[in-house]
């Protein structure tokens, strides 16, 4: 019997390898970006199979495939401006990590990702983020923002994201969040604040 059950369990886990290997081998688009790679990898926090770019300091402007699923960019530490359309037309986009010691970030970077589930910035230079930046990320369940020098979060930055349910806010500048800052995410579960330059003066921020 513990036999039979092994080799079920063992046969199971060669399918989903087979399957892995299949969805791998079937994305590898020929425009791929120089000083990027390109296929199906398995993406955190979502845990789903995506047509994936990763990039590490590419030295030149990315031009992403229009079927790309998943982004996971880091650019050098001596880039602080990036193009306002560098994502426009990816509009099967769910996942973006991007990194960049952005001193300028363009109001219209995420402009159009209706389609986005999760979005991770990390390590932008700039006080405040621009007005209406994540408006049009309607579908957006998690967001991580991290290691950035913001100071400042406007009341109304995540007013549309209505499907916000965990929400990261690491190791930033922040020393209060404003009172009705999550007054429209009714799905909000998780609130992460770790290493922030000082504890928020207020929780009435917090739903219920």
């Amino acid at each position: 019997m513990r036999r039979t059950v092994s080799m079920v369990v063992l046969a199971v886990l060669l399918e989903i390898i087979s399957c892995a290997n299949l969805t791998r081998a079937a994305w590898s688009p020929p425009d791929c970006p120089r000083q990027c790679s390109c296929g199906g990898q398995v993406v955190f926090p979502l845990y789903e199979q995506l047509r994936t770019v990763q990039c590490f300091r590419p030295s030149e402007t990315v031009q992403f495939p229009p079927d790309t699923q998943s982004i996971n960019v880091e650019f050098s530490p001596l880039r602080q401006v990036i193009p306002e359309d560098v994502f426009q037309g990816l509009n099967d986009l769910v996942s973006v990590k991007l990194t960049a010691r952005l001193t300028t970030v363009p109001q219209g970077l995420f402009r159009n990702l209706t389609q986005l589930r999760v979005l991770w910035i990390r390590e932008f230079r700039v006080r405040q983020l621009p007005i209406g930046i994540f408006d049009s990320l309607r579908e957006l369940e998690q967001i991580w923002i991290e290691e950035t020098t913001i100071s400042r979060l406007r009341g109304n930055t995540f007013s549309n994201l209505n499907k916000l349910m965990f929400v990261h806010l690491n190791n930033n500048q922040l020393a209060r969040l404003p009172a009705n800052l999550f007054s429209s995410q009714p799905a909000l579960a998780l609130l992460h604040l770790q290493w922030i330059h000082s504890r928020p003066s207020t929780t009435e921020c917090l739903p219920g």
